[in-house]
């Protein structure tokens, strides 16, 4: 038995065949092909070098084998589902406050929208834009992060344009 072929996805194909007892309905659950399914079943048995399953026209059954190996499965499956749940709590993400000032107008037109954007899902983080009308020494000393506009004239076509400056 060669288990550095094992794969999980390949375990994953295991249990849902396992729990429904059918290529097709493993198939429908996972939203691939019965027949990708029967195969990676046969790649699965091949690299554990044993039957894992008993098959007839009434679907597939687990011999006991493939009951035994069924438990320790289920067991991985709840690891990796506990690790997903550990991994997606906001508990364990970015904390704390981040304060930016601008200036008036962007912070109307601009910064709250990127603000609360760049926010979603940082449940831990609270966001706090100060809009100060003093366009220089203003945004320094209110926030560690100032984001200010300034115009410069554009060298190749002689227009004017708007440049953004974060300043930290």
């Amino acid at each position: 038995m060669n288990l550095n072929g094992l794969n999980w996805d390949d375990l994953r194909i295991f249990l849902a065949v396992a729990r429904s007892e059918s290529l097709s309905k493993a198939g429908r659950i996972l939203n691939i092909d019965h027949s990708t399914v029967g195969r990676r079943i046969s790649a699965l048995e091949f690299t554990l070098a044993t039957p894992v399953f008993e098959h007839d026209r009434s679907g597939y059954r687990l011999n006991a084998q493939g009951r035994e190996m069924l438990t320790m499965v289920e067991a991985m499956e709840a690891n990796v589902l506990a690790l997903a749940d550990a991994l997606d709590d906001p508990s364990s993400g970015p904390t704390g406050r981040v304060r930016i000032a601008t200036m008036e107008g962007i912070g109307a037109c601009q910064g709250t929208c990127r603000l609360s954007h760049a926010a979603k899902g940082c449940l831990s983080v609270a966001c706090e834009a100060i809009v100060t009308t003093d366009s220089r020494s203003g945004l320094r000393v209110t926030a560690p992060i100032g984001v200010q506009s300034r115009v410069h004239p554009d060298q190749r076509a002689g227009l004017r344009s708007r440049a953004w400056t974060y300043t930290s």
